[in-house]
């Protein structure tokens, strides 16, 4: 669960079967990262969050090198209601699958985005440390 002044969601960590946290944040393994929202919460304070952390995360030129990326996948972002369900899914070796609600919105192919873009949940400087390693069962 993630929380600023009130509960926005929930989010769990599904692995292939066996795979460890150290797999995952390696990205060896296939998982998904799924969310579902106790609240609305509009596309841009989404997208303000997803950015925000970013250059929290990723060194400038890691940055850049996924700007193209992030652009396609917020482009295909919209406002979440209570009770929506969200996830990023990595496949190794294929990409990323971001869905609403099941409905698949994008994929963004190769494995450097979703190293780079899943640091908002799985990195050094996580948007909740306490979340990471719940994910990650810690």
């Amino acid at each position: 669960t993630y929380k600023l002044i009130f509960t926005l969601y929930d989010a769990a960590l599904f692995t292939e079967s066996g795979a460890t946290a150290d797999e995952v944040l390696a990205r060896n393994c296939s998982f998904r990262l799924e969310f579902h929202y106790l609240r609305s919460i509009s596309k841009a304070t989404i997208i303000e969050s997803a950015d925000h952390m970013l250059a929290k995360n990723l060194s400038a030129e890691a940055l850049s090198r996924i700007t193209a990326a992030t652009e396609q996948l917020h482009a295909t972002y919209r406002s979440v209601q209570t009770g929506d369900v969200s996830s990023l899914t990595y496949i190794a070796n294929v990409g990323t699958t971001f869905t609403i609600n099941g409905e698949q919105l994008i994929t963004i192919p190769g494995e450097e985005f979703a190293q780079h873009y899943l640091q908002i949940w799985l990195g050094e400087r996580p948007i909740s440390l306490q979340l990471r390693d719940r994910l990650l069962g810690k």
